[in-house]
C-alpha cells in the first residue's frame, strides 16, 4: 500500500522541494567554505605567524566535507529503507516527481491543483444516437479524476489520437489532485452538469482503488447518476488503473475486479489501462511508464490515452499518426499493446 504521506499531489511536491534544497546546500555551502578556507590559507602564507589560521583552515575544510556528505547520507539511508517506512517510501517517490506541465486552471481561481475546464461551450451533446464516439459530429467527453488523469495531459492525448483517426472531439476536465470521486462529486456537481456530453470517463484515487471499495462505488455511482440525469444516453467508462508501479498482482487484480463490479452495477464499461501497463511492462521493460511510484510518465500517459481511445471508439489504432514526444518505434509498440487489451 502506498505511503499515506504521498497521496497523489499532496506531499510529494513538498518532499521534492526539500530534496532540491538539500542538493543546493550540498553544492553551494562546500564551495563557500572551500573559498573561505582558501582565503585563510593565502593569509597564512603571507603571515605564517598566525597560529590559529591553520586550525581555522582545517575546520573549514572539515565543515565543507560534512555538509557535502549529509544529503548523500540521507539518500543512502532512504534507499536502504526502501518502502519499509512511510517516509522512506515517500522520499523515493518524490525523487522522480515532476510538476505537471499542464496549463489547466480552475475557472474560479488560480490554484494549479484544481483543474476544471469551463464547459460552457458544450451545450449540445450527441448521446441520443446511442454511441459514445462517432465520426461525422463533434463528440464531447467529460473526464473526472485527479493527477492520474492530468499528469502529462491524458485527455489531450486522447483527443490527438482520435483526431489522427478521423474523429472530432472536445475534452472537458473536472479534476483535482489527490481527490477521490466522492470528493469531486461533493465539490463540483454543478461543473459536471452544466453542459451535455457524449462520454463520461471516471478515474478513482490511488488508495481508494485498492482498499476502499464502498467509497469507490459510492463516488462513481453519485457522479454517474447526476451526469446521466442531464445526458440519458451518455456512454460511461471507468478506468481500471495500475495502482502504483510497485503494486503486487493481487492488489492490481482486486482493483480491476472492483471496477468491473461497479461497471456492471452502473451499466458502464471498463477501460483497462492498468492491464495495458501490466502487459507493456512484461513485454517492453525498457519503456518506462512511470514518473514516480504513482504517476504516469509521458509514455505511460500515451499508453493510457491509446487504451481509452480504443475502448470508447472500438476501432483500430493502426492509422494513428500522433506519437506525442515518443519515438515512432516506442509509440508503435504501445499502440499494439492498447490494441490488444480487452
Amino acid at each position: 500500500m502506498p505511503s499515506e504521506l504521498c497521496k497523489d499531489q499532496t506531499i510529494l511536491p513538498i518532499v521534492n522541494i526539500v530534496q532540491k534544497i538539500l542538493l543546493l546546500i550540498q553544492i553551494i555551502v562546500p564551495i563557500l567554505l572551500i573559498t573561505w578556507g582558501t582565503i585563510s590559507f593565502i593569509k597564512l602564507v603571507k603571515n605564517p605567524e598566525e597560529k590559529n589560521s591553520t586550525k581555522k583552515i582545517i575546520n573549514q575544510f572539515l565543515a565543507a566535507a560534512i555538509v557535502f556528505f549529509i544529503p548523500m547520507t540521507i539518500n543512502v539511508v532512504m534507499n536502504m529503507l526502501g518502502s519499509n517506512t512511510n517516509f522512506s517510501s515517500c522520499w523515493q517517490s518524490a525523487t522522480n516527481y515532476k510538476v505537471p506541465k499542464n496549463s489547466f486552471m480552475d475557472v474560479n481561481n488560480n490554484d494549479r491543483k484544481n483543474i476544471i475546464s469551463n464547459a460552457e461551450d458544450y451545450d449540445t451533446g450527441n448521446g441520443a444516437n446511442g454511441e459514445c464516439i462517432k465520426k461525422g459530429h463533434t463528440t464531447n467527453i467529460l473526464f473526472v479524476g485527479n493527477s492520474k488523469t492530468y499528469v502529462h495531459n491524458i485527455p489531450e492525448k486522447v483527443k490527438a489520437i482520435a483526431k489522427s483517426n478521423g474523429y472530432d472531439i472536445n475534452v472537458v476536465s473536472v479534476i483535482e489532485g489527490g481527490n477521490t470521486l466522492q470528493q469531486l462529486y461533493t465539490k463540483y456537481q454543478s461543473k459536471m452538469t452544466n453542459a451535455s456530453y457524449d462520454c463520461l470517463i471516471l478515474q478513482e484515487q490511488t488508495d481508494v482503488y485498492q482498499s476502499n471499495y464502498n467509497e469507490y462505488r459510492t463516488g462513481a455511482k453519485n457522479i454517474i447518476t447526476i451526469v446521466r440525469n442531464r445526458n440519458p444516453n451518455i456512454g460511461v467508462y471507468i478506468r481500471a488503473l495500475w495502482i502504483t508501479s510497485s503494486a503486487g498482482t493481487n492488489s492490481r487484480q482486486n482493483s480491476y475486479q472492483s471496477t468491473e463490479k461497479i461497471a456492471i452495477e452502473t451499466n458502464s464499461k471498463v477501460i483497462y489501462d492498468g492491464k495495458a501497463f501490466d502487459q507493456s511492462r512484461a513485454m517492453y521493460p525498457n519503456i518506462n511508464l512511470f514518473d514516480d511510484n504513482i504517476h504516469q510518465s509521458e509514455k505511460g500517459a500515451y499508453l493510457s490515452a491509446a487504451t481509452i481511445y480504443k475502448t470508447i471508439s472500438n476501432s483500430s489504432l493502426e492509422s494513428t499518426t500522433y506519437t506525442a514526444s515518443l519515438s515512432k518505434e516506442e509509440a508503435d509498440k504501445l499502440l499494439k499493446i492498447a490494441e490488444s487489451i480487452q
